[in-house]
């Protein structure tokens, strides 16, 4: 199987907090009309208290589920890429200015 390559963001569809406590989720779809998500796991530290997140991860939509981890550095490259693309009018503009922050603050949560 073909490692899967990292995707050029050209319409972002969604974003939003999951209810596992704070992970992220934004999803997008390239020129191609693939539709990929990137999940932004939340740390949990005592009493379920957020601490920071985890490097993202990108799961492909097709077919076959095939999924990247992210590090850092990719991920605030992938924030600096979804920022310039378009958003549906039903994204979440507020979470999703969240999560790219999150990405290119690799993952600390600003006091």
């Amino acid at each position: 199987m073909a490692k899967l390559k990292l995707p050029e963001p050209h319409l972002i569809k969604h974003a939003d907090v999951c209810r596992d406590g704070g992970s992220y989720s934004i999803g997008f779809e390239t020129k191609s009309l693939r539709f990929f998500s990137v999940e932004l796991p939340v740390m949990l530290g005592v009493n379920c208290t957020r601490v920071g997140y985890s490097e993202p991860s990108i799961v492909a939509y097709d077919k076959v589920s095939e999924s990247i981890k992210l590090n850092w550095k990719q991920s605030g490259k992938l924030a600096l890429e979804l920022e310039a693309c378009n958003s549906s009018e039903f994204v979440n503009s507020h979470r999703l200015n969240e999560a790219l922050k999150l990405m290119k603050l690799c993952g600390e949560i600003e006091p």
